[in-house]
């Protein structure tokens, strides 16, 4: 079993389930910090992530790959937009989790080749692919208990875990996924609505990131009217549309700091490639959401 603890502020790691497209944002100021343990026995990849902000984190797999996810928080978390809190498991491969402040991640992803490889003769994972694909969330307070405890065990283990952890954690997710059917958690209209209206809007916000972008715009982009939207973001998201605009933009300015060449680069270059054209502004919003001046991140990279 090969482990890798870590601490890390580099936005880049915080899903590392091997997925073909990761996308993350800080949705709360301060100094973000990530604790994270990821271990690998084949035929399964376990993590454990301590994230002390409000953050959000999407991910499409690559098609070979699959999950399951549970969440300790202390605030309120959604999985596509739906509540998502201690009592909850999801099953799938399409990462989209929002939290409202610090919170523990805990997962178990299946590798599909391997699963079928070393494991050809058990029905528990023949069967195990094809459900965590569901992309469902179960509230049922047993098994999301069971499965948090089992990941933290295996995490808390390292290398001294067992050899027959796959064996267990296969039987655990065989017995979560049987409760799809009978425990899912059906998703309102109202609800899809409004987290298809955010999504077609961030997609927006991406496309025309370093352009002038109003709710008008976005509004236009959705087919939703602008009070409408406005509660659709603070349902899904918790801020306003052009406040997680703003916060897509800084998010956006540090991912590129945290790469660049100091000795080349420009932190008004930076800014104004991504929409910043106030300075001031940008300098004292930067601050207030990182901990840090756009300069210091450049420099301590």
């Amino acid at each position: 079993m090969n482990a890798e603890h870590t601490s890390f502020v580099d936005e880049s790691k915080l899903v590392s389930l091997v997925p073909s497209t990761v996308r993350w944002q800080q949705l709360q100021p301060g100094k973000l910090d990530v604790a994270f343990t990821v271990l690998s026995t084949t035929p399964l990849i376990i993590s454990s992530r301590e994230i002390n902000l409000a953050f959000h984190g999407s991910a499409q797999m690559v098609p070979t790959r699959c999950s399951a996810v549970v969440i300790d928080s202390p605030t309120e978390a959604r999985w596509r937009g739906s509540p998502f809190g201690p009592n909850n498991v999801f099953c799938g491969n399409e990462v989209d989790v929002r939290t409202t402040g610090p919170s523990t991640v805990l997962s178990i992803a299946v590798d599909e080749p391997d699963l079928e490889k070393h494991f050809q003769d058990s029905l528990d994972a023949s069967d195990i692919a094809d459900r965590l694909n569901s992309n469902s969330v179960i509230g049922n307070l047993i098994a999301a208990h069971r499965l948090r405890t089992a990941v933290r065990w295996v995490c808390a283990a390292e290398a001294g875990a067992p050899p027959t952890a796959s064996g267990t954690l296969l039987a655990l997710l065989a017995d979560t996924i049987v409760q799809i059917d009978d425990h899912s958690i059906a998703r309102s209209h109202c609800l899809n609505r409004r987290y298809d209206a955010v999504r077609t809007c961030e997609a927006y916000m991406r496309e025309h990131i370093d352009e002038t972008i109003t709710l008008v715009d976005l509004s236009r982009a959705c087919g939703m009217r602008s009070r409408s939207l406005i509660n659709a973001f603070e349902a899904v998201v918790g801020l306003s549309p052009m406040d997680y605009l703003k916060r897509l933009r800084l998010t956006a300015v540090r991912s590129m700091l945290l790469r660049a060449d100091p000795r080349s680069t420009r932190v008004i270059d930076v800014a104004t490639e991504w929409g910043f054209w106030h300075m001031g502004h940008f300098a004292h919003d930067y601050r207030v959401m990182f901990g840090e001046a756009p300069s210091q991140t450049l420099l301590n990279r």
